[in-house]
Parts: structure tokens; sequence; C-alpha cells
């Protein structure tokens, strides 16, 4: 099979405007940038009571940084009424992150911003 051939089968394939987004993320999770930062607390509170040290990798401390820059929700609670707020049956979760996520102001400017 050519690599043209290929490249336009993975296209197929991928589609965020139809919200396929390929073999890789049919069974993960999509989580809220505020999730990840709470991941990212445990882990780094783990491994200060696992090593005696609060050290983590660049690329973890940068992904954080990113996280507290980003988030617009610190609580736990507030991150499970988010979630509640959007009903399994209409939207898949990726377009529920999303839109959790960049908090847009419009339907408008959700709809620019988010495939389907």
């Amino acid at each position: 099979m050519s690599a043209i051939r290929k490249r336009r089968q993975a296209q197929e394939e991928e589609d965020a405007n139809q919200v396929k987004l390929g073999p890789d993320f049919q069974t993960v999770d999509c989580l809220l940038i505020s999730e990840v930062k709470v991941l990212l607390d445990i882990a780094r509170d783990r491994k200060r009571r696992e090593s005696g040290e609060g050290s983590i990798s660049d690329i973890m401390q940068k992904t954080f940084d990113y996280c507290q820059q980003s988030t617009r929700f610190s609580n736990k609670q507030v991150v499970k009424e988010i979630r509640a707020l959007f009903p399994k049956d209409q939207f898949h979760e990726f377009e529920m992150v999303q839109l959790a996520n960049l908090c847009c102001e419009t339907a408008e400017e959700a709809k620019a911003l988010i495939p389907r």
C-alpha cells in the first residue's frame, strides 16, 4: 500500500468534526485541565513521601505550571459539578471537556472553536 493511501486512510479514520479521534482515543477518558492538575499534585506529593524530596521531572513541572496557569476550577467539587452539567447522551466526552476547558462566553464562540 502506498504512503499516500495510508495517510488518506488515516485521515478518514480521524475526523474531529465528527468526533472520530482515532483508535488511540477510543478507550481513554478526556480530562479537564483542572483534573490533570489534581493528578499532578497527587503524583508530586507521592514522590515527596516516597523519596523525601519534591523534585519532579522538567516535563512534569512544565505541565504542572501550564495547568496551574490555565485551570479555571481549583476545587474538586466544582469539577464534579461541571461534568454533571453536560448530559452524556447529548455531548461526547471530548466536546464536554473542550467546552469546560475553554469556558466560551457565547454559543457562537464554542461552535467556532469546537468541531461538530
